[in-house]
């Protein structure tokens, strides 16, 4: 027993004299977090255009990242194209899809169809950011042939992001009717015909109107207030907030602008509905391009 105790003491008093005990390892820290978080993304974000050490952005492909509970999507704007998709984090970065059915004759161009004819095709984009906080966003899209898939990417390749001005406003959400002019103004036939035709309104002149037309029975209870906000190449322009009037079973959406921007724009109206007291909720996206002469 004596000799426990003393074996005991000794070890004790070598180890006071020459133990070292190991300090934890220091926790691994994401240099580019400040930056841009790979695990949450979230913001607007836009093309960094060019190699130069001051890149040039390029709004027309911007996007912007929403996460609601465990799923995070992107709000993608790829010239005049827009795109909701669904984000799935993997080992080294983000896969974003969405698919889509299309129209037989715009399927048909495609070539695609599964065995019960349904066409369709999915577009998709990789996120991903490397050790220098370079954030890249590679889209493309799937064809489904006769039950194969086949990817391609956008020729324009790898898109390097940067973040949006906080005191910039684009607009994102997905288009869900046509943002007219010129005719389409009369009545919503006359909307109608040229959306069926695939005319491009053409303006000409000092000034000109704008149009969209949705159905009033299916934007909800009439006493509520229906407003828009105006987005110029993509850029919200502080107008206030626009009020639409019912014509007939459509209700018209309008705002007159000066022709002093020759050339090709893409314009926006977000539709807005207010009840009572509660928020303002985003009903629908009017999107078109505007030809000016």
């Amino acid at each position: 027993m004596i000799r426990t105790i003393l074996a005991l003491l000794t070890l004790t008093t070598l180890c006071l004299a020459g133990c070292k005990t190991e300090a934890p390892a220091a926790p691994v820290v994401d240099p580019c977090k400040d930056f841009f978080d790979i695990d949450n993304p979230t913001g607007d974000w836009m093309w960094a255009r060019g190699t130069s050490s001051v890149p040039q952005p390029d709004v027309n492909y911007r996007v912007r990242f929403v996460k609601d509970g465990d799923t995070v999507e992107a709000l993608y704007v790829h010239d005049l194209d827009r795109w909701q998709m669904t984000g799935t984090r993997r080992e080294t970065d983000w896969l974003f899809t969405s698919d889509v059915l299309l129209p037989a004759d715009e399927a048909e161009a495609f070539k695609t169809g599964n065995e019960d004819g349904e066409k369709r095709f999915s577009t998709h984009a990789y996120l991903s950011i490397d050790d220098q906080c370079h954030v890249d966003w590679t889209d493309g899209y799937t064809t489904f042939v006769a039950g194969a898939e086949s990817e391609r990417t956008d020729g324009l390749g790898r898109k390097r992001l940067a973040p949006v001005s906080e005191s910039t406003v684009f607009s994102y959400a997905p288009c869900t009717e046509k943002l007219l002019a010129a005719e389409a103004n009369n009545s919503q036939r006359a909307a109608q015909t040229m959306i069926d035709e695939g005319v491009v309104p053409l303006l000409t002149g000092d000034s000109g109107t704008l149009v969209a037309w949705t159905d009033a029975a299916a934007d909800g209870d009439p006493s509520c207030t229906y407003t828009f906000d105006y987005y110029w190449d993509g850029q919200q322009k502080d107008l206030g907030r626009t009020t639409a009037q019912i014509k007939g079973d459509h209700r018209r959406w309008t705002h007159r602008i000066d022709l002093t921007f020759i050339g090709s724009h893409p314009v926006t109206f977000e539709r807005y509905r207010t009840c009572g007291e509660g928020d303002r909720e985003l009903i629908g996206t009017a999107c078109g391009l505007i030809q000016i002469q």
